[in-house]
C-alpha cells in the first residue's frame, strides 16, 4: 500500500485542483445562471434582526454577478494550475467569508452538512496552495523552463 500512496503523491495537486475548479465552475455558473436565487440569498445574509434590508436589490444583484465572475475566474485558474499561489488562497478566503457570514447570521449548525462542506473547501483550498499546483500544471510547465 505504502509504494501506491508514493506513486500517487504527485498527483494530489492535480486532484485538488480538479475538484475544486469543478465546485468553483458549478458555484459561478449558478450564480449567473439563476442571478434570482444567489440575490436572494445575498439579501437574506443582509437582513437586520428586525427584518430590515440591509442591502438593495441592485447592491445584492451586482455582488451576486461580480461573485460568479470571480467564481468563474477562479475555477479556470485551478483548473488551468496557472497562478495557484494566489488562486487557492483567494478561493479559500472567499469560501471562508461565506462560511463566517452565514455563521454569523445564523449561528454554526451542525445539521447543516453545506457548512461542513464548506469547511472542507477551505481546507483543501489551502492544502492546495501549501501544495502548489504540481507538475501537470501551467505553473509546474513554467517552473520546469526555469529549472532548465
Amino acid at each position: 500500500m505504502h509504494e501506491l500512496t508514493e506513486k500517487l503523491k504527485p498527483w494530489a495537486p492535480l486532484f485538488l485542483r480538479l475538484g475544486l475548479a469543478a465546485v468553483f465552475l458549478v458555484f459561478g455558473f449558478q450564480k449567473l445562471s439563476f442571478p434570482s436565487q444567489g440575490t436572494a440569498e445575498i439579501q437574506q445574509i443582509f437582513t437586520s434582526a428586525a427584518g430590515d434590508q440591509l442591502l438593495s436589490l441592485g447592491a445584492a444583484s451586482a455582488m451576486n454577478y461580480y461573485m460568479g465572475l470571480f467564481e468563474l475566474m477562479l475555477g479556470i485558474s485551478l483548473a488551468a494550475g496557472w497562478a495557484i499561489r494566489w488562486a487557492a488562497p483567494l478561493g479559500g478566503l472567499m469560501v471562508l467569508g461565506i462560511f463566517a457570514s452565514i455563521t454569523f447570521k445564523y449561528s454554526f449548525n451542525t445539521e447543516d452538512e453545506t457548512l461542513l462542506l464548506d469547511a472542507g473547501l477551505v481546507g483543501a483550498a489551502f492544502a492546495l496552495w501549501a501544495l502548489g499546483a504540481g507538475r501537470w500544471s501551467m505553473d509546474g510547465r513554467k517552473e520546469a523552463k526555469e529549472n532548465v
